[in-house]
């Protein structure tokens, strides 16, 4: 299913089952604490105990009592829907062995997209909407960036 992204796209969302739901919940709860430990703290999107109040007091103090002199806002265009899988799973190589975990992961990185009642199968993306989205984009940011 797609939805509106903008007045001239549209972006895939990630409707899963209650029980999927409940799946990645758990999965997210197992590997968060994992990568918390890794993520920089200057990284603030989708993490636990962070907002955007908080980024702009980083921000803020970085600037105003800091050695930064320049804020630079990137948006990355379509990053959920270009995460690639191969990579993904090499990040997630570094850290989760678990193989259960991780075949759930790949399951839901391969859930594909219901188009005019047909599913189409993408080797990139991650499926936004869903509850592990949000880490795996940041586990795969933060090895892309490191």
């Amino acid at each position: 299913m797609y939805i509106p992204k903008d007045k001239h796209s549209q972006r895939p969302i990630d409707i899963a089952t209650t029980e999927d739901k409940v799946l990645q919940e758990s999965v997210r709860r197992v590997i968060e604490p994992i990568y918390e430990e890794d993520f920089k703290p200057f990284s603030f999107g989708f993490r636990p105990g962070r907002s955007q109040h908080q980024t702009i007091d980083c921000l803020f103090k970085e600037v105003s009592f800091g050695r930064k002199h320049y804020i630079i806002d990137a948006d990355i265009k379509n990053y959920f829907g270009s995460i690639n899988h191969g990579i993904l799973r090499e990040f997630l190589d570094k850290r989760v062995k678990d193989g259960v975990i991780r075949r759930m992961i790949d399951k839901w990185l391969k859930a594909g997209v219901m188009e005019k009642g047909n599913i189409r199968y993408s080797e990139s993306g991650s499926p936004q909407g869903s509850v592990i989205s949000p880490l795996l984009s940041n586990v795969y940011l933060h090895y892309k960036l490191h």
